[in-house]
């Protein structure tokens, strides 16, 4: 189900609960639905949930472009560090 649609879903009776991302969760509460869990607390709050990826033959011909988006960003350090 596409996430803008989600909201109304629940609403409508047609579901009885959704896992949304932001902004749509925000607007979801927003328009009075309750949040009832997180689902990476507990066990899975140092969980990767995304990640990128793409070819090899694109990592090696621009390999600026996986050095910004390298192990750096993704532990969260500042930008100035990312590809350090």
């Amino acid at each position: 189900m596409p996430y803008p649609d989600m909201a109304a879903a629940v609403q409508n009776g047609n579901v009885d609960a959704i896992w949304q991302v932001e902004p749509f969760q925000a607007v979801s509460e927003q328009a009075g639905l309750v949040k009832i869990g997180n689902l990476f607390d507990g066990p899975a709050a140092d969980m990767p949930v995304a990640g990128w990826i793409t070819t090899r033959d694109y990592a090696e011909a621009n390999p600026e472009v996986i050095d910004y988006h390298g192990p750096g960003r993704a532990a969260g350090r500042p930008p100035e560090l990312w590809g350090k």
